[in-house]
């Protein structure tokens, strides 16, 4: 009779230790599955980070290069909307309606 329930403790603890082994093995499948989705967070996240960065970059540093370039089509709205001055003097009255600046009339 002991020498059987030695034996039925051998066989227990090696199902414990066989158990074990696959939960070991299950884990490092699961995280070695995790492990590529982490990877490839970690890199939108990098992507994200570095856009933010250069977005940063390129409205302190780069702004008035860009402004200032011919190629931006923002100037030309900018001219569109300036208004020309006065080509009177202040005290100079101002022409009728009709008649041109040097007082003639228009038809």
């Amino acid at each position: 009779m002991r020498n059987l329930n030695g034996k039925k403790k051998k066989y227990e603890k090696q199902l414990r230790r066989e158990e074990e082994l696959q939960r070991k093995k299950r884990k490092k499948a699961k995280r070695r599955k995790n492990r590529e989705y982490t990877i490839v967070s970690y890199f939108f996240v990098l992507i994200f980070v570095s856009l933010i960065a250069y977005m940063g970059y390129f409205n302190i540093w780069e702004r008035e290069d860009i402004i200032s370039s011919p190629y931006n089509s923002r100037q030309n709205q900018a001219e569109d909307q300036k208004r020309a001055g006065t080509c009177h003097r202040p005290h100079d009255p101002l022409p009728e309606a009709g008649e041109g600046a040097a007082g003639i009339g228009i038809l």
